[in-house]
């Protein structure tokens, strides 16, 4: 073959290998313009708020340069939280706003078409996997999914957009396109108190009745040569009880403990002493007040009391489990496991006869939120039971010529009941005189008939009837306030059985306070008396009689 021939088949062969290329590539994508995008919806397919059963957001923290990840959806029918071992969550209303977020969500304007501008406008995607160095740009992402675990929406939401305060820049996961558009962040929170029912106690102070404050503290001793941990003895320091008097709106002592000699012992208030309303306020105004700041498994195997057979002393993972949160099981002498708190418990009694116990464990964790600046947060056990003292078995009136009252109420007589024990006596009576004639019975009878209409109308019967009566409405107003005080302790136990929770330690602080902040000297050591002082003081004994007397007339020579 010739030169000449060899190039044009060369050639020949190029020009096909060309136009089979341009024949057979792909079609060049067409990037939206910003006129088609504008006022439409980021995820036009998702229409309906309520087809959302599970979010998750995983947020980046840029300071620790980690991602937090949090998970709220629905299962079995109900919401939980499945990184708090599926707690209960408050979330139907909460999800759905901000599944409606995500619904109504539209672009106002393209941002960029590149994607080396994710990390300007804070889109880049977050990961859980911990970076070496400060990860700049990274958004919050947020994945919706319905309860065939199908997308939604899968969306980073990234930068306040500068002068506006409500846009902010987005992403659609896996696209590259940013926009801007109109959503609030707070909406997508990681706070595991933002999506519980935070009232840890659900409880009102206005029914608050009594408290009891103990407060005392254990520490850890070491570990014995068994592998067991040593506990010193508790260290007592005050416990009170008070009442509240809703009558004349302020607090009466009941009873008081002071430390004496290592151990507690009957006190009083010392002269100059008196309670103080306001700290007692704030306990009970802080029990009302009381949030969840976050909640972690409790072992099985404990009552609603605290107490469990001694067999639960074997289980090793659990002894733990309470240890390390600041709460130490200890044998009683009646054979059963009793658990008392590093930092002392609060009991309170409430009108409607139900009592929580609080006891008070360890530090739990540091708040990192920037606006609280670190502060710290505590366990507490919480438990209810009966308050059995505030529902006393009623006072019966004993009846009529009875010493005592009876010990199962009769009924009240009814119409047939009382006219038969009324026809009694004259059935007797014409026993007596069967020889009598007709005419005379009937006579008789008619006669009879005028004292069993006395009988019926007697004082005594009429003041059976209504003893019987008050006696019976005693014993059901007293069945009736116990069936709901049982009700409500179930339900409160249910919801508290399998968690410690964790409280704020200010909130604790107010909750559990110490003897010199229950009481206050209302004069001290040395002050002149005023006149209601020195009025009591002659109330308590000091009598105008010991008082010397004002010198008379002809008296200067003797008190020279």
């Amino acid at each position: 073959m010739s030169e000449s021939a060899r190039t044009a088949l060369y050639l020949a062969t190029a020009l096909a290998v060309t136009a089979l290329a341009v024949v057979t590539r792909p079609g060049r994508v067409q990037t939206p313009t910003e006129n088609e995008l504008v006022g439409k919806p980021l995820f036009p397919a998702f229409k309906d708020p309520f087809s959302a059963k599970r979010m998750e957001i995983v947020e980046f923290n840029e300071a620790l340069s980690e991602a937090k990840e949090f998970e709220v959806s629905q299962k079995d029918g109900r919401w939980v939280i499945p990184s708090h071992h599926d707690y209960p969550a408050d979330a139907q209303e909460r999800l759905k706003k901000a599944a409606t977020a995500l619904v109504d969500l539209k672009v106002i304007r393209m941002a960029s078409e590149r994607a080396t501008d994710h990390a300007l406008y804070g889109v880049v995607e977050p990961t859980m996997e911990k970076s070496e160095t400060a990860a700049r740009g990274v958004g919050t992402l947020v994945r919706m999914r319905d309860e065939s675990d199908n997308k939604l929406a899968d969306i980073v939401i990234g930068k306040k957009v500068k002068g506006s305060e409500t846009q902010r820049f987005v992403r659609v996961a896996g696209n590259q396109f940013v926009f801007t558009a109109e959503i609030d962040p707070e909406e997508f929170s990681t706070k595991f108190e933002d999506w519980i029912e935070k009232d840890l106690l659900k409880l009102n102070a206005m029914d608050v009745s009594s408290l009891t404050l103990k407060d005392y503290s254990i520490t850890e001793a070491g570990v014995t040569q068994t592998g067991a941990l040593a506990v010193n003895p508790p260290e007592q320091r005050s416990e009170f009880t008070v009442n509240w008097n809703a009558d004349r709106a302020t607090w009466e002592l009941v009873e008081m403990l002071d430390k004496q000699d290592d151990q507690l012992a009957p006190s009083a208030l010392r002269p100059g002493e008196e309670l103080n309303k306001e700290t007692l306020d704030a306990v009970k105004n802080a029990l009302d007040d009381l949030k969840i700041m976050d909640v972690e498994k409790k072992p099985g195997g404990l009552g609603e009391n605290l107490k469990a057979a001694t067999s639960f002393l074997e289980d090793r993972q659990s002894i733990n489990s309470l240890i390390d949160r600041g709460f130490y099981p200890l044998t009683t002498p009646d054979d059963q496991v009793e658990l008392l708190s590093s930092e002392g418990e609060v009991s309170v009694q409430t009108k409607d006869a139900v009592e929580y116990v609080l006891r008070f464990g360890k530090v739990a964790s540091v708040d990192t939120d920037k606006d609280k600046k670190g502060s710290l947060n505590r366990f507490v056990f919480v438990t209810a039971r009966v308050d059995d003292a505030s529902l006393p078995e009623p006072n019966l009136e004993p009846l009529p010529g009875e010493a005592t009252a009876p010990t199962e109420q009769p009924q009240p007589l009814n119409e047939a009941d009382q006219q038969n024990e009324e026809k009694q006596p004259a059935q007797a009576d014409d026993k007596d005189n069967e020889n009598e004639t007709a005419s005379d019975a009937d006579k008789k009878s008619a006669l009879d008939a005028k004292p069993a209409d006395k009988k019926e109308n007697s004082p005594d019967a009429a003041e059976r009837e209504r003893i019987v009566k008050e006696n019976q409405r005693k014993l059901d107003e007293y069945k009736e306030k116990r069936r709901k005080a049982e009700e409500k302790v179930a339900e409160l136990n249910y919801r508290f059985a399998d968690w410690y929770y964790v409280v704020s330690e200010e909130v604790f602080q107010k909750i559990h306070p110490s003897r010199d902040e229950v009481v206050k000297t209302i004069q001290k050591p040395g002050e002149n008396p005023d006149i209601d002082t020195f009025r009591n003081l002659e109330n308590q004994g000091l009598q105008r009689s010991n008082v010397p007397a004002a010198p008379q007339n002809g008296d200067e020579d003797r008190l020279e």
